[in-house]
């Protein structure tokens, strides 16, 4: 064998170990965990076998001022759109309750047009166990300033871990009318119907919530 082909080798083995060194160091980096849900266990902090304890995310109904959209897959909803998520409408300064326990898996916040009144959107994540994630976008910041005293108020920071109906954050409400929470439910990243991961006693008094306002609306339109 010559030593231009042995040089060769010798190269491409060191390139397979040192991609093979950083795919390992990845695969166990608490980032890569937290975004994959790769080996994602909380150990004996909560049973996170099956979500169906699920509450409400408000610490009061008298925090939430009006109810306008649930979760629908179609336009035939009373809403008359499709929408991924339930909308809490929540007063300024209401605290924001962990639905779930979990650990929180990203803040972040995303821009939108300008003739958007809520300009900025700011977002939390909250990972339940390996395939649902609870996402919360707060929707009521329409300046730089506003998104950074939102993000300001969030008083869990990523990759710590929380109890349901933990205080998450309190709700900057700069808007008045119209501003609220988008609060989705995710399972292996598909946002779903989140019905069926309440407890039935947080279902009921969301229901009744629905119904103070509209007596004949259901929380999902499939």
């Amino acid at each position: 064998m010559s030593k231009k082909i042995r040089g060769v080798i010798l190269i491409a083995l060191l390139a397979i170990a040192i991609i093979t060194t950083a795919v390992i160091f990845l695969l166990n980096t608490e980032w890569f965990q937290l975004e994959t849900g790769l080996n994602f266990n909380p150990g004996n902090r909560y049973s996170s076998t099956k979500l169906d304890y699920m509450d409400v995310i408000y610490e009061s109904p008298t925090d939430i001022y009006t109810f306008r959209e649930g979760y629908s897959e179609t336009a035939d909803c009373p809403w008359k759109f499709e929408h991924n998520g339930i909308d809490y409408f929540l007063k300024n300064g209401s605290k924001v309750l962990s639905a779930t326990p979990g650990k929180m898996k990203n803040i972040y916040w995303t821009e939108h047009g300008e003739g958007d009144e809520n300009y900025f959107h700011v977002n939390f994540e909250v990972r339940f166990n390996a395939s649902v994630i609870v996402d919360y976008c707060l929707e009521s910041t329409p300046t730089p300033e506003d998104r950074d005293r939102q993000i300001g108020l969030i008083k869990v920071q990523v990759g710590e871990w929380v109890e349901i109906r933990q205080e998450l954050a309190i709700f900057l409400n700069v808007l008045g009318d119209g501003s609220h929470i988008h609060f989705m439910v995710k399972m292996n990243e598909k946002t779903i119907c989140p019905m069926e991961y309440f407890s039935p006693e947080a279902y009921s008094e969301l229901i009744d919530l629905i119904h103070t306002y509209h007596p004949d609306w259901d929380l999902c339109y499939p």
